[in-house]
């Protein structure tokens, strides 16, 4: 959990700090969740009792400088409990002087921003996108990845992917061939269910009942893997699934509707982005191809067999079809909204990240030569520019905007 402390002057007691700035942390600490005081510090030794209580426990610091002389103690604070940090300043008793001066010294070592008070409700704002941040990064550090089979031979920038980067995240890798003898243990009977509530979601259903038991029973297995390794998320190799008629599609899909997130193609950038999308939103994120681009409309199409449900907008008008490349088992064409998304990816050694916002103009294409749930969306960024930046194929899209905490 994020903790605040407030820094303030050897000066000033610690009640009339509470006086002066009560209003802008009871707005705070009311009002945001996942967020704890950790207490005032006016001196060095009150500075090492907060590092001794919040070193290696806390996922991350907002410091709200209440004055000026407060340098050294954010200095020792920031560099020695070593998390990321939020240095909250206002315009009252030289905070932003303290801040700014402490933020330039800090900034090129060390996980910290600067944030300037404008008002009480950009405050909260503020610091709720800071906590969801500070949360998703413990959460992504203390995943277990399910890493099933290796990344597809196409998937240049997978090879040899051993981590996250400097995350902490654990690989757990399964053989494929482990998923395979799962799905052969699943009796007719307990993959019946499932499929029937395959059929009764979606509007329109294109593929045979054995199609839908095949996709059931890779679900099931799914979730026996997920249980016996305790897993967060996951990607497979799923096209070596095609050999036995079923594909992953429809078990990805509900894995991410179940809030694991589940990738395709065993893309480790792909599903890392993915982590992050959902972590941050507390929604289900989808990949996909960028399929297609019109730079006289500034736009991008989007397409992939694996949407979540849950970002699904009108079941009536969606579809469960097949697999596009192999036309076998079971995937689904969904209508979506009309709404603003944020479409990004990580790349390199988990270091970095290209993102961009757009609109979706077109929710429901109905190209047959592309994977079936297909949408167009105008963006904010140049289209050109976003092609020479991009750190690979598979894009991860989220409904809302969430640059700023992508950012941070």
């Amino acid at each position: 959990m994020p903790h605040l402390v407030v820094v303030h002057s050897k000066y000033e007691t610690i009640e009339d700090v509470k006086a002066r700035l009560e209003k802008e942390v009871e707005n705070v600490m009311h009002n945001v969740a996942n967020f704890k005081p950790a207490g005032f510090v006016n001196s060095i030794e009150k500075a090492e009792e907060i590092i001794k209580t919040l070193k290696g426990t806390t996922t991350g610091l907002v410091i709200l400088t209440a004055s000026g002389g407060t340098e050294e103690y954010i200095n020792k604070l920031v560099t020695e409990i070593e998390t990321r940090v939020l240095l909250w300043s206002n315009s009252q008793q030289n905070s932003f002087a303290a801040s700014l001066e402490a933020y330039a010294f800090l900034k090129d070592e060390y996980p910290i921003k600067l944030y300037n008070s404008e008002s009480l409700a950009k405050d909260r704002a503020r610091i709720e996108k800071y906590i969801r941040v500070c949360e998703a990064i413990a959460m992504t550090n203390n995943a277990n990845v399910g890493v099933i089979g290796e990344p597809s031979d196409w998937l240049l920038t997978s090879k040899g992917v051993k981590s996250f980067g400097k995350f902490r995240t654990t690989l757990v890798r399964i053989k494929t061939k482990e998923l395979i003898d799962e799905v052969k243990e699943i009796l007719d009977a307990e993959s019946h269910s499932v499929a029937g509530e395959f059929k009764k979601k979606y509007g329109n259903i294109e593929v045979t009942d054995e199609s839908l038991q095949g996709s059931a029973k890779v679900t099931l297995a799914l979730k026996r893997l997920i249980d016996k390794y305790k897993l967060n998320a996951l990607t497979i190799r799923c096209f070596d699934l095609l050999e036995f008629n079923y594909t992953s599609c429809m078990g990805l899909s509900v894995c991410n509707d179940d809030g694991i997130i589940a990738g395709c193609e065993g893309d480790l950038h792909a599903l890392f982005t993915m982590m992050i999308g959902s972590y941050l939103t507390n929604e289900p994120s989808w990949m996909a191809n960028p399929s297609g681009i019109d730079k006289t409309t500034n736009s991008i199409t989007l397409a992939h067999c694996t949407v979540p449900s849950k970002m699904i907008a009108d079941f009536s008008k969606s579809t469960l079809t097949t697999h596009m490349e192999s036309g076998l088992s079971t995937a689904v064409q969904g209508m979506m909204s009309r709404k603003k998304v944020t479409i990004f990816r990580a790349g390199g050694n988990f270091d970095k990240l290209v993102a961009m916002t757009g609109k979706v103009v077109n929710p429901f294409l109905n190209d047959k030569s592309l994977c079936r749930t297909q949408i167009k969306i105008n963006l904010d960024t140049d289209v050109s520019n976003w092609i020479d930046s991009t750190l690979g194929n598979h894009q991860v899209m989220v409904y809302g905007d969430i640059i700023e905490e992508l950012s941070d």
